[in-house]
């Protein structure tokens, strides 16, 4: 195992293996012969010892990720090889490699599952994941096929108050950006929460208090059991044509920004005054960066 690898080198290194494989295939029917006559055991020690292990351990399957604040969990199924002994994890800057040793993880035994978290990353830094298990034998595996790619992105837990009332006015915007509590009418501010006696409350995209037109496009995502049920942002469908939902709690929301940046916020408690809620948003703009699944939710 070397610290680096590419799709190319794993190409020649299985080429490689087949040839090889091929010929002890050859000596393996030679050497009982010789033995025989020898009147020797072959399978002794003194006849030349055990067969060696070339075989390779399956690429691991079923890899994904869960993207976190700096961080990303990998998750794979575990391989069935009696003899597996571990995996390395590999990341790339791109899905055809090279890809970088990231660490290496011991087997767990009668685990279903494996994972491991890559903590310290940059929020915002798109990166390509792989693993590979290891036998007894330091027998390598190919990388796992499936193209996992993921962008961290900061996450917390907020509350804004009622833009009716004058004293909440100043406090009932927030900016996912910064992230802060800002005032409704705030430029900055990528939804605020409003609530009237007769007509009820509303979740508002955008700084679109008095008349505003910004751009900000927001989306129910329905009752969700937590923070986690949301892993993607739709990909610019179902969007609410007034730029506002109802809040209701245990509900989760997508916002697209202005600026083309993806956020979610699950509410977390509703009343005439004051929404809590947890958020994500994913500071990497637009493209393949629609990923806002938080790690452990909250």
């Amino acid at each position: 195992m070397i610290g680096i690898r590419s799709l190319e080198t794993r190409r020649v290194s299985i080429a490689g293996s087949a040839v090889g494989a091929k010929r002890r295939f050859l000596v393996v029917f030679a050497v009982p012969l010789l033995l025989g006559v020898a009147g020797c055991d072959w399978k002794d020690d003194e006849c030349g010892g055990p067969q060696v292990d070339t075989q390779a351990p399956a690429a691991p399957r079923d890899l994904y990720s869960i993207t976190g604040d700096r961080q990303v969990t990998l998750v794979w199924l575990a391989n069935t090889e009696p003899d597996v002994r571990g995996y390395y994890l590999w990341w790339s800057d791109r899905y055809s490699g090279p890809y970088h040793l990231i660490a290496e993880v011991a087997v767990c035994d009668g685990c279903y599952w494996m994972e491991y978290a890559a903590r310290g990353l940059e929020n915002g830094e798109t990166r390509f994941y792989a693993v590979s298990a290891y036998d007894d034998s330091e027998n390598e595996s190919d990388l796992s096929h499936e193209e996992v790619w993921d962008t961290p992105r900061p996450e917390g837990h907020a509350i804004i108050g009622n833009a009716n009332h004058l004293v909440d006015h100043s406090v009932a915007g927030f900016d996912l950006d910064a992230p802060a509590v800002v005032p409704a009418d705030a430029r900055e501010a990528d939804f605020y929460y409003i609530h009237d006696p007769d007509t009820g409350g509303y979740l508002v995209a955008g700084s679109q208090y008095y008349g505003g037109t910004e751009t900000t496009e927001i989306q129910d995502m329905g009752w969700t059991g937590d923070f986690d049920e949301i892993s993607f942002a739709p990909d610019d469908v179902g969007w609410s044509p007034t730029g506002t939902a109802e809040p209701i709690a245990g509900h989760t929301y997508v916002i697209l920004t202005r600026e083309g940046y993806y956020a979610k916020i699950r509410l977390t408690g509703v009343d005439a005054e004051h929404v809590g809620f947890d958020w994500a948003f994913q500071s990497a703009p637009g493209g393949m960066n629609r990923q806002l699944k938080a790690l452990g939710g909250s």
